[in-house]
């Protein structure tokens, strides 16, 4: 037998396409492009400060985001089936900044959000004081934003673990297997304020304004 490894760029540059109706991307200035330069910020801000630099562990890479493609499909027919969900389509602000909300719960009347991470679930998604952990504010400020467009109060997170908790031997203390402990699916219901989604809104708009990205 022989085995030879191969490259083949051209099918990796086509990586990120799926054959399933997605919404698609228009020109302009989206949600994504301003929650970047937030997080990147923010990172300039620990560097600063001399505090180590955290690796991102969701990188967008083409594999990686193939593999997301991949799986909300999957996910989606499911929620269909259960609760009718569909996807309500590019909503663009007053201001020009565009944004593509996964899906729209018609039976509990909420927005979707679907994540594949290489975070861990370990420490959930808030600390002890209720605020979102550092690895995760990007999710929050684009589920605020896409909350108060769609006017809507409650959100559903449903995020993929691929590593779950990075719990390697598999086992809780007591030596039963740790449901987290390797790959996990994990949905949250979280209930956002008019005032918490207006403030996000505001810091959105005045990072977008900064940057010269809106007038």
């Amino acid at each position: 037998m022989i085995i030879e490894q191969i490259d083949d760029p051209d099918l990796t540059s086509l990586m990120g396409f799926s054959a399933e109706s997605q919404t698609q991307r228009s020109a302009g200035v989206h949600l994504s492009d301003i929650i970047r330069i937030i997080m990147q910020r923010l990172e300039k801000g620990r560097r600063e400060k001399k505090y180590a630099v955290n690796f991102d562990p969701d990188a967008r890479t083409p594999e990686r985001i193939e593999l997301g493609i991949a799986w909300e499909p999957v996910l989606e027919e499911a929620l269909r089936r259960k609760y009718a969900t569909v996807r309500p389509g590019e909503l663009v602000s007053p201001e020009g900044i565009a944004m593509s909300p996964d899906g729209v719960n018609p039976i509990l009347m909420c927005g979707e959000e679907y994540k594949v991470t290489w975070k861990s679930c370990r420490e959930g998604l808030v600390d002890e004081y209720g605020m979102p952990h550092e690895k995760f504010l990007a999710w929050f400020i684009q589920m605020k934003a896409y909350a108060l467009w769609l006017d809507v109060d409650d959100y559903l997170l449903r995020s993929f673990f691929i590593n779950g908790n990075y719990n390697r031997s598999g086992k809780l203390k007591d030596g039963s297997p740790d449901p987290d402990g390797g790959p996990t699916l994990k949905s949250y219901l979280l209930r956002f304020t008019q005032e918490e989604k207006e403030e996000n809104w505001q810091l959105v708009t005045h990072v977008a304004r900064e940057e010269g990205l809106i007038p």
